[in-house]
């Protein structure tokens, strides 16, 4: 489910962040497949949107605020990754590199994607 109840309100970048943000969240609570789905999601996201002016803060400030959810609850592990998908966007990587999600593409893959 995607909450789009303040979508088009604020800035431009507000959106994209809003999104990344919650798909990388809710890929951390999903499993399997599922999760490699939704990590799939996010990194598209990303890689639209990441490097549209202010996607990259707006999304790490959301994701601290998930952080700070997290650990309220007692779930410090979560939180946790939550910091460092937020680091991880803040460099410019997708999301599932800050969680440790992502796998690495091989010469032949990068080789296509160039073309």
């Amino acid at each position: 489910m995607i909450d789009v109840d303040t979508a088009g309100r604020g800035p431009a970048a507000e959106d994209p962040a809003a999104f990344i943000s919650h798909a990388a969240t809710s890929a951390l609570l999903a499993q399997g497949s599922t999760a490699e789905r939704v990590w799939e999601l996010a990194d598209a996201a990303w890689r639209r949107w990441g490097s549209e002016i202010g996607v990259a803060q707006l999304c790490a400030i959301q994701l601290l605020g998930q952080a700070v959810s997290a650990s309220d609850a007692g779930e410090r592990t979560r939180a946790a990754t939550l910091l460092r998908i937020g680091q991880a966007v803040l460099a410019g990587s997708v999301p599932s590199v800050g969680a440790g999600q992502s796998k690495p593409k091989d010469a032949l893959m990068d080789s296509f994607e160039r073309s």
